[in-house]
């Protein structure tokens, strides 16, 4: 029987994959006792399993704590089934490297994973954006933000997560079940400086705005700057000198005197967070 290759390897209702993964694994349990002779024996354990695909594009199609009906098809006969929940998205924007926007979605089994028999194929056929003319913005604190174009930006990086809650009982088969967990996010953007003055200073609490082209944007209300990194100054060969703001979700921001929750929005102005 000749062996698998990745021609045809598709996602079920998932447009423009570059790949897919899965894991599987059984908690064996190991135990040593007078029967063992000064050796470990190993009895079963619980089973779990988790997998993250690929895509491009600037929107998952899942997102974290959702329920995934996982099909993983191989050259669209086989591959892999089973009831899943997203952990997490990582979406990136390469404007240096003038790169093709996509996105990791991160899973953990919710369900037994069925491995043989499975067809999936591409739900679209769209030609993904590019990192070309994208950019980054920070805004005030208020009702209505002010925004602000950051200058020199060469990329920018969104991290969102839910953290998802693990559990087995005598109900649960064997298996390792979760149910969605609170959401929280990290994002970063990378600059080139004319000055380290340019960088926003770090306890800083504001709006970002991640652009996927000249006018829609990741909107993550409120964000709060909690390092830069990747300052060096190269003498040697006299690199451009470039700093990374290294920010995470500050979900409360103090409003016009008034303590208010902010909202994660994708570039179709749904707002993911909080749920509605």
């Amino acid at each position: 029987m000749a062996v698998l290759s990745g021609i045809g390897g598709a996602v079920n209702g998932v447009g423009g994959i570059g790949n897919w993964s899965i894991q599987t694994a059984a908690d064996v349990q190991a135990f040593q006792n007078s029967g063992t002779g000064g050796g470990t024996g190993r009895q079963i354990g619980n089973k779990d399993w988790s997998g993250s695909y690929k895509a491009y594009g600037d929107t998952p199609a899942s997102m974290p704590g959702e329920a995934l009906s996982f099909i993983g098809s191989i050259e669209g006969t086989t591959g892999a089934a089973g009831t899943a929940i997203v952990d997490g998205v990582d979406i990136e924007c390469d404007i240096k490297g003038g790169g093709v926007l996509s996105h990791t979605v991160n899973f953990s089994g919710n369900g037994a994973l069925t491995e043989g028999a499975a067809v999936a194929v591409d739900a679209t056929v769209d030609i993904p954006g590019s990192a070309i003319g994208c950019k980054a913005a920070f805004g005030t604190v208020a009702a209505s933000p002010v925004w602000t174009d950051i200058i020199d930006v060469t990329g920018w990086k969104l991290s969102i997560t839910a953290a998802n809650q693990a559990y087995v009982n005598s109900s649960t088969g064997g298996l390792i079940l979760r149910k969605p967990g609170n959401i929280d996010a990290t994002f970063s953007i990378s600059v080139e400086l004319a000055t380290l003055a340019t960088l926003t200073a770090i306890n800083t609490i504001a709006g970002v705005r991640l652009f996927t082209s000249s006018t829609l944007h990741w909107q993550i209300l409120w964000g709060i700057i909690m390092d830069h990194s990747d300052i060096t100054i190269d003498v040697e060969s006299q690199a451009i000198v470039a700093a990374t703001m290294n920010m995470a979700l500050a979900g409360l921001a103090n409003v016009g005197g008034t303590d208010t929750i902010g909202s994660i929005t994708n570039p179709a102005s749904g707002v993911f967070w909080p749920a509605e």
